[in-house]
């Protein structure tokens, strides 16, 4: 794992994008084998963008604890999202995303 590695997910049409969830791959190994690095982002930050050319300043940073990622910010306008790791652990391994959820918003009109 390195600081500055990052993914992006391009979303159909902008949304008011709030809350993201996300399980990262296990470390997975022989029986009775010494125990494996876990393969999760050590810290991270979330920017969004509406056109992939300008992103905005971090939405959420934090620091990952474990496989499981759940990351909740302000309400904000997007289509594009990055998820940037900021942190590294020498021998870890490389950092997957599977069953990613994003939640947004939605306006009620009266």
């Amino acid at each position: 794992q390195e600081a500055g590695m990052w993914f992006q997910f391009e979303l159909p049409a902008p949304v008011r994008l709030t809350e993201l969830q996300f399980q990262s791959g296990g470390a997975f190994g022989p029986p009775n084998a010494a125990p494996r690095p876990q393969p999760y982002a050590r810290g991270y930050k979330v920017q969004v963008s509406l056109d992939r050319t300008t992103w905005s300043e971090p939405v959420a940073e934090g620091q990952g604890t474990g496989p499981s990622m759940h990351i909740v910010f302000a309400p904000v306008q997007a289509k594009f999202v990055r998820i940037t790791q900021t942190a590294s652990v020498e021998g870890a391994p490389a950092w997957g995303i599977q069953q990613l959820q994003l939640y947004q918003i939605l306006e009620v009109k009266r």
